[in-house]
């Protein structure tokens, strides 16, 4: 486009009262600020089939687990999936690999504006329905843009039946250690389907690995033991889905019967070798105040795309502990400023007949804006000291001409350009800022 052209586009605006400004302000690319959902996806040479397996915390009878409630009293939007883990069934290579993702994993939900831990992108919608959407997005960025298209979420009850309908399984037990129900013995074990979920849901009583990961690595194994069953006995896929379309307990599921029958002759082909087990490690941390938080370490995250995906991906930058903490120290301040600022923007923008000094006004607001974006983004990728220094500069003369700006343009509240709210309790940063952070 020509600059005379331009002119004259320009011009004609001003005589329209449109006003030139408003595009201008950029979009930033950090999600913090500017949150977009997942519509691209990788492609993978192999063909595959993912599934994402879900664990709702929500319990049962006397054993309600951690949430504490039923879902009667509080409502399924009130509990977390504490079990996140993808199945990826390689047709080309007849293999099939479980990926673990822990819960408290810090990650940004696709499209949701905020940072959250893993195990709240189901609490980060309006139903349960959008829930497990954000939880399909969520894992497949985690896993370098794969395309998950079929889940499956249990509550503990329906753990239980399943299990009770798969006859139990015979698994070897790798601790002794006191259940909810009864005491197990390490070895051997026929184990019926309140074994399996005491199993998978062990972490302060077990006495091996009594954390996070250990618990994602005995519902690897046990899911393992499963599917080695059904290799063996086909004919149970029928009794899982009587539970499925009988139970009184939470099962949502997008997977059909006959999907799994034509998965039949695959899954009973695959050899024990070409089974592998996996989980996005890391390392758990306090971090954004006072939270216990899982940060994946990002080396061992590409390696493992690369091993079961075949994917060349990037390391995601924003989801450090080295980054919480910047964010803590200076980035969210620059975010509740550039969020205030885009309010009084957007009201300017959307006035009729702006004065000449109030249009140069918001056109210097919003060139203030797009540098304190350009400057946040740039320190945010980096967490260089210079780059820093040069957000902070930026965002306090945002701050100190939005508190001009704000008289000028007849803004009609007192804008708060400075904030002692914590960041999680802040509906600036965080969308769904009442979520239990357990």
């Amino acid at each position: 486009m020509t600059k005379k052209i331009l002119s004259m586009m320009l011009a004609l605006m001003m005589v329209m009262s449109i006003p030139v400004s408003g595009l201008a302000m950029v979009e930033s690319r950090n999600p913090l600020i500017d949150p977009k959902p997942l519509t691209e996806y990788a492609e993978t040479e192999d063909e595959f089939v993912h599934v994402l397996l879900l664990g709702n915390e929500m319990g049962f009878g006397s054993y309600w687990g951690s949430a504490g409630a039923s879902k009667k009293k509080v409502g399924l939007m009130a509990f977390h999936t504490d079990v996140v883990m993808v199945v990826s069934f390689n047709l080309t290579k007849n293999r099939v690999d479980f990926v673990s993702i822990p819960r408290d994993s810090m990650t940004y939900v696709p499209g949701v504006q905020g940072i959250y831990k893993l195990n709240a992108a189901f609490n980060c919608a309006e139903t349960p329905e959008d829930g497990i959407q954000n939880c399909l997005a969520a894992a497949s960025q985690m896993l370098g843009g794969i395309k998950i298209d079929k889940y499956m979420m249990v509550d503990m009850g329906a753990m239980v039946e399943l299990g009770q309908a798969l006859g139990g399984v015979e698994f070897v037990l790798d601790m002794t250690y006191q259940g909810a129900f009864r005491y197990f013995w390490k070895g051997l074990q026929e184990m019926d389907g309140y074994a399996i979920m005491d199993y998978v849901r062990a972490r302060q009583n077990a006495t091996i690995d009594d954390n996070d990961l250990g618990r994602t690595r005995r519902g690897r194994s046990m899911m393992i033991a499963i599917l080695k069953k059904l290799q063996k006995e086909q004919g149970l896929v029928q009794d899982l889905f009587d539970v499925i379309n009988t139970t009184e307990h939470t099962i949502m599921t997008n997977i059909t019967q006959e999907e799994v029958n034509s998965l039949l002759p695959f899954i009973s082909e695959i050899k024990e070798e070409n089974i592998g087990s996996h989980v996005m490690d890391g390392r758990y941390r306090f971090a954004l105040v006072d939270w216990n938080m899982h940060f994946v370490d990002q080396n061992h995250r590409l390696q493992v795309l690369k091993d079961v995906y075949g994917l060349n991906a990037e390391k995601r930058l924003h989801e450090s502990l080295n980054y919480a903490n910047w964010l803590v120290e200076e980035g969210f301040t620059a975010v509740r400023l550039i969020k205030r600022a885009r309010t009084l923007i957007e009201y300017a923008q959307a006035k009729d007949n702006l004065t000449e000094n109030q249009q140069k006004m918001l056109d210097e607001l919003i060139a203030a804006h797009d540098l304190a974006v350009e400057t946040f983004d740039q320190a945010a990728d980096t967490l260089d000291s210079n780059d820093n220094s040069k957000m902070v500069k930026a965002r306090r003369a945002l701050r100190d001409l939005g508190k001009e700006a704000e008289k000028i343009l007849g803004y009609p509240e007192e804008i708060a350009w400075s904030s002692n709210t914590l960041w999680y309790v802040d509906p600036i940063i965080n969308e769904y800022w009442d979520l239990n952070w357990r």
